[in-house]
């Protein structure tokens, strides 16, 4: 297996509930297309409760992937797909509404920081919040939570099938993790 990503979630703006007492993921998925064959079966997390004992390691990395640091920004109008199962049905109502009456685009008009995040022109690396699904995925089993979207990135030269998105969950009553994936 490879590390995907390696993210120490010390003094991040935002940590899921379900990570509170997380302090380094490391991510490690099989070769890519085993991966997109099965996620659920080629993905490791390791999640490090404390700092103490840990030793920096140089892991080898994805042929043709640069490694480098993400530096994160907190979101605090994020939002869920508007026609996603995570918006609430009133809302949803109403957006529909909108677009339908008066022309308005939720995520071009109503999120003012879409443009950056949401259409391609910054990453979308996530942690916690809401996923931004490319089509969209037949969700995660009940009790799974989102908590992190690693996504395209040209700058890492990291293409998750062509364009697209990984995402994970996790289970906070038995600790396992599940994986998805989705691609323009």
């Amino acid at each position: 297996m490879f590390v995907l990503m390696q993210l120490c979630l010390i003094d991040l703006p935002f940590i899921p509930n379900v990570l509170q007492n997380t302090k380094v993921l490391t991510i490690f998925i099989s070769s890519a297309s085993e991966f997109f064959q099965k996620p659920e079966k080629n993905f490791s997390i390791r999640e490090y409760l404390i700092l103490e004992g840990l030793v920096e390691k140089d892991f080898p990395g994805i042929e043709g992937i640069k490694s480098f640091p993400l530096f994160p920004q907190l979101i605090e109008n994020d939002h869920p797909e508007s026609d996603s199962e995570d918006i609430p049905r009133d809302l949803a109502d109403i957006i529909c509404h909108m677009k339908k009456e008066e022309g308005i685009e939720y995520s071009e008009d109503i999120y003012e920081e879409s443009e950056d995040i949401y259409e391609g022109k910054g990453s979308k690396h996530k942690i916690g919040g809401y996923p931004n699904y490319c089509h969209g995925i037949n969700g995660f089993e009940a009790g799974f939570e989102f908590v992190l979207q690693i996504s395209s990135d040209p700058k890492a030269k990291l293409g998750i099938n062509g364009v697209g998105n990984i995402y994970f969950a996790k289970n906070p009553s038995n600790n396992q993790w599940q994986a998805e994936w989705d691609s323009f």
